[in-house]
């Protein structure tokens, strides 16, 4: 945009306006203009200028007048720059002929000294009827030259990179150097400065006003459960949640039905980036008209307007053309809602029919300043649609007027005019009419009593698995450990919210070996593993007096009998679950060997017998026919206690015993006489039926005790 400051209006009517206005910016080199002295004036440049603003007709205030660009305009930072304005008035019009100033207006603005002429200005001499365009400059109007210039205000949208950036204090910024900032987590009133230096003049410094962050401290919300420990996933009823302090303000359905009172009304203006002082074909233009413009639902909500009953509205009438005082006729001033956001050509206006008559006049007169109408019906707005507001009239009298609102910007087309002969417009626009599109609207302030306060509305994330992510306590089905957030709106629209944390723990729980059998008399250690704690019972809790310890991990059983236990394991949040092992104890089988313990002759054999079990193993072997059968011999030459081992069929054995001695006197026989005559009958004499025996001395006497014989082997 760019500014100017008119310190003095030298015009006596109210009626200060400019028609077809225009603004136009070029770079150049130049650095002031050249006198022709040929001509004895100023030449103008053969600048092509980028057109930036347009306007049909406006008006000129004393003090900072502003325009702004229609179409962005972008300087390079090297080379000058050269505005120029022009437009057109009606001929001999008293308001531009009595100009005395070097200002671009016909008033007298603001100027600055310039060291050459960068200051040229044509007009017309008014010598001929017709209205003039300076627009359309082809002479010959006076030049002349001045070496001063109108003091100008750009607002320009520039490179961060020329500048350096200083943000205090840093509490709650990602950043104290950089020209936006984020303040996250803020949760005390602050109060921050930026002071901006020219990167390349440090010393070039600017503190820019306080910026001022308002905590809403007036609603709060909180869980009524704050953490929760769920064992194993299950269905939660214990999410639930409290908003407390100031509560939203109701949603009122549009229309007329049960509207809200109140003494004093809220005062909104709804705008958009400013309000301007526009010359655009508004409610109050030419005999009859026919205007009506949106106000988009956001723009309402962001300049701070809530649901309500709307008791009147204003407009602001900046310039009026034709008469001081017009008066129009057969005013009607409706309004509605409507989803339409913008219209998208002049035929797509939302009908009277949905719109209710709220004001009617058969003559309202004008005058510069605010125009308040009152409501005959109040209206309530619901902020969920858009607001249209009709304004029309038809002129009984053969003159016209113009009275001209401020308006404000709009992103699309969102005001619908037409404009004609005396024929009211009230009854129907008719395309024959003028008619034409603005992405702009008068700029409008709502008079309304706010809905009454409402119910804090709750939003639950995430949603998954909920019953209702918008209900106060919602039923969920939890599979993991989770974070719900709730969070609601109070009076002033910020967002407030609490967190409930559910833990469900990961259990890894194991006991074993889990079914075991083993024979009676054995012993076995059971192993239970991811507890914090173990607790043992046997045969359906009862109190484990078969096992070694009871709230140990590794517990050794000796159970007689067939024995299930039972494991508690409870881990570090107190979560537990049950498990099961089995012990089964089989019998030992009664192995008894047949034989009694005997005595056998040396050299001799026994057979052993074994019954009881299903496989037999004897010790020691050696001495055995086959140790692994139920039945071996024994044919031992020293005493020996054998051994059988019985395996049952399921594994289980046991031992019986016999001892086997040797009778180790033989059978020896010794002849009482012999008849060594050599006939082959008895002729030897030895000692027979030797086995193991060795003679160690063998003597034989005669009958009167003499020795005959001696001999000292076998």
């Amino acid at each position: 945009s760019i500014s100017f400051n008119v310190c003095t209006i030298n015009i006596s009517s109210p009626n200060d306006s400019l028609s077809n206005f225009k603004v136009g910016a070029a770079c150049t080199t130049d650095d002031h203009f050249d006198y022709n002295t040929s001509s004895g004036s100023y030449s103008f440049k053969g600048y092509t200028f980028t057109n930036v603003y347009t306007a049909k007709k406006i008006g000129v205030k004393k003090g900072v007048n502003t325009y702004q660009f229609s179409t962005p305009y972008y300087w390079d930072g090297s080379t000058n720059l050269a505005i120029q304005i022009c437009y057109s008035a009606l001929y001999q019009d008293s308001r531009l002929s009595s100009t005395t100033s070097t200002g671009p207006q016909g008033n007298m603005t603001t100027i600055v000294s310039t060291p050459g002429i960068q200051c040229v200005q044509a007009w017309d001499n008014f010598g001929t009827t017709g209205v003039h365009d300076g627009c359309a400059y082809a002479g010959p109007y006076d030049i002349f030259g001045s070496s001063s210039r109108p003091a100008t205000t750009f607002n320009v949208c520039q490179s961060t990179n020329a500048y350096t950036y200083k943000w205090s204090p840093s509490t709650y910024l990602n950043s104290t150097s950089i020209y936006n900032p984020l303040a996250s987590n803020i949760r005390t009133n602050q109060k921050y400065t930026l002071q901006v230096y020219a990167t390349g003049n440090p010393s070039c410094t600017t503190t820019d006003s306080t910026l001022h962050v308002t905590v809403d401290t007036s609603t709060q919300i909180s869980v009524v459960n704050k953490d929760l420990v769920y064992c194993r996933p299950q269905y939660s009823y214990d999410l639930d949640a409290n908003g407390r302090g100031s509560k939203p303000i109701s949603n009122m359905a549009c229309g007329t039905a049960n509207p809200q009172n109140c003494a004093t009304p809220t005062v909104t203006k709804v705008l958009n980036g400013g309000e301007q002082s526009s010359s655009n074909i508004g409610p109050f233009y030419y005999y009859s008209n026919f205007t009506q413009w949106i106000v988009p639902r956001d723009m309402m909500l962001k300049s701070g307007m809530t649901s309500g009953t709307i008791k009147a509205i204003d407009l602001n009438i900046w310039g009026i053309y034709n008469y001081s005082t017009p008066i129009f006729k057969n005013v009607e001033v409706r309004i509605g809602c409507t989803p339409k956001s913008s219209y998208s050509s002049t035929s797509d206006s939302v009908s009277t029919r949905n719109m209710v008559l709220e004001y009617t006049s058969p003559a309202l007169t004008l005058g510069i300043g605010t125009l308040h109408i009152p409501f005959n019906t109040p209206y309530s707005w619901d902020t969920t649609q858009n607001i249209v507001i009709q304004v029309c009239f038809g002129s009984s009298t053969s003159n016209y007027s113009y009275a001209y609102t401020t308006t404000t910007p709009t992103f699309g087309n969102n005001t619908m005019s037409f404009y004609g002969p005396q024929t009211s417009l009230c009854g129907g626009t008719n395309t024959s009419y003028y008619n034409l599109l603005y992405r702009n609207m008068p700029a409008t302030t709502f008079y309304y009593c706010p809905a009454p306060d409402g119910y804090f509305n709750y939003t639950w994330a995430p949603g998954l698995f909920l019953s209702d992510s918008t209900i106060k306590n919602p039923v969920a089905y939890v599979a993991n450990s989770i974070d719900y957030q709730v969070s609601t709106k109070g009076r002033n629209g910020c967002t407030v919210s609490d967190t409930v944390h559910i833990f469900i723990p990961k259990h890894n729980f194991t006991a074993y070996p889990k079914d075991t059998a083993v024979c009676s008399g054995q012993k076995v250690t059971f192993h239970a593993k991811g507890g914090y704690s173990y607790q043992w019972y046997q045969n359906g809790y009862k109190k484990a007096t078969t096992l070694s310890c009871t709230t140990c991990a590794n517990p050794i059983s000796s159970a007689l009998d067939t024995t299930t236990y039972q494991v508690v394991v409870t881990d570090s949040v107190a979560c537990s679950d049950t498990l099961n092992v089995k012990i089964d104890i089989k019998p030992i089988p009664v192995v008894k060997i047949i034989n009694n313990d005997t005595t056998i002759d040396y050299g001799s054999s026994v057979q052993l017998y074994a019954q009881g079990a299903n496989v037999f193993t004897w010790s020691p072997t050696a001495t055995l026919s086959n140790p692994n059968i139920v039945n071996p011999v024994a044919s031992p030459t020293e005493p020996v206690t054998y051994t059988v081992t019985g395996i049952a069929a399921d594994g289980c054995s046991s031992q019986d015993t016999v001892h086997v001695n040797i009778n180790y006197r033989g059978k020896l026989f010794v002849p009482s006489a012999f008849t060594p005559n050599g006939d082959g009958k008895n002729d030897r004499f030895n000692v027979s039926n030797l086995t193991f025996e060795k003679i160690l001395e063998f003597r034989v006497y005669n009958r009167w005790g003499q020795q005959v014989f001696e001999g000292n082997d076998n």
